[in-house]
């Protein structure tokens, strides 16, 4: 993990505070409530300007195939995207998304 000083400068100011609206439609809903008193973000992370490493993207992947209601072949699907550019790659990824 990458600790950047102007991520833990931004995190000193954040304040986490319990919501009540939110906890009442728990566990069927997720409920989030920012405010935000000002805030300007150019090109973050994940954008052309600052895109995300492979890793970082594979781990993404990993993290929320992981909540996918049926069991798929994480580690095979992320294999077969790097390398999409013959068609029996992309017929192989077709299949695996529909298993």
């Amino acid at each position: 993990m990458f600790i950047k000083p102007e991520l833990l400068f931004l995190a000193a100011k954040v304040t986490i505070q319990f919501d009540a609206e939110c906890d009442a439609v728990y566990p069927q809903r997720f409920g989030t409530r920012v405010q935000l008193h000002q805030a300007l973000t150019l090109d973050p992370h994940g954008t052309p300007e600052d895109p995300c490493s492979d890793q970082e993207l594979a781990e993404k992947f990993m993290q929320l195939a992981a909540l996918a209601p049926r069991r798929i072949d994480v580690q095979a699907i992320n294999n077969t995207t790097l390398n999409l550019e013959t068609p029996k790659a992309r017929i192989r990824l077709s299949k695996l998304l529909r298993a």
